[in-house]
């Protein structure tokens, strides 16, 4: 059903450089990000049905990190878009910790994609600085940039999550994926129930006053790279987030 875990991790491996390559267009680009992103997403869901098929058992467990930087609420909204693509869940405590709940492989994942796409987005803000009218506060530019790129990548993060989903369903009718992933969430539930019983939700959103701004970050993130630079031990390395 699945291709080994060094197999798979080769094809990100040529993707990624592919995208990096200053030669490959735009329109290229995204493409490739969008298959990366597709990628990681069908790949997670073949590994859990795996397991569920030789009996492993499905454990979840949580990792605390703390978001840095500026903009940490955009930042938060874009952690939680990554954990629920990949099957988990995100408390946010004391701020700008995130308490991030799921199996090892999926916090693994939403680890490599979270800490990519916020070096991203510090490098798009820095290099969209040309964009910025003469007569405009910085602050107002870079808030709306960020919101949209955020929003952006939020919106084709969503999508390439659901077109895994449906076409691993279509291709492996009879499977049971969707009881496996109902499974899956169930587990991780329950020990977010354990850990914070008393959990209430809220909704975010962001203004962008800054028409400027607002077409640059979206224009940035349409062009992010959903798949980061490596997905190897120099993610290690990486201090966008950290535990």
């Amino acid at each position: 059903m699945t291709e080994p875990n060094n197999k798979w991790l080769e094809i990100i491996e040529k993707l990624m450089v592919k995208a990096e390559d200053r030669a490959t267009t735009e329109d290229e680009r995204a493409s490739i990000i969008d298959k990366i992103t597709y990628l990681m997403t069908k790949h997670g869901i073949e590994q859990d049905m795996l397991a569920a098929k030789e009996q492993r058992p499905l454990t979840a467990s949580h990792r605390i990190f703390k978001i840095v930087g500026t903009y940490p609420n955009r930042k938060d909204s874009l952690l939680q878009a990554i954990c629920h693509a990949f099957g988990c869940f995100a408390v946010t405590i004391e701020g700008n910790k995130v308490s991030v709940f799921g199996t090892d492989d999926d916090i693994e994942r939403v680890f490599m994609l979270y800490m990519s796409l916020v070096l991203q987005l510090d490098t798009a803000l820095a290099n969209a600085q040309v964009y910025k009218p003469a007569r405009e506060h910085g602050r107002t530019f870079n808030g709306s940039f960020v919101s949209a790129f955020v929003s952006t990548v939020i919106i084709r993060i969503k999508v390439a999550s659901q077109r895994a989903k449906e076409d691993i369903k279509k291709a492996s009718e009879g499977s049971g994926m969707e009881l496996v992933l109902v499974n899956k969430a169930q587990i991780v539930k329950n020990l977010v129930s354990t850990v914070f019983p008393r959990l209430s939700y809220r909704r975010t959103s962001f203004s962008a006053s800054s028409s400027a701004g607002r077409s640059a970050g979206t224009s940035a993130g349409q062009r992010a790279d959903l798949g980061g630079t490596r997905i190897s031990s120099q993610h290690s390395t990486r201090r966008a987030i950290g535990s």
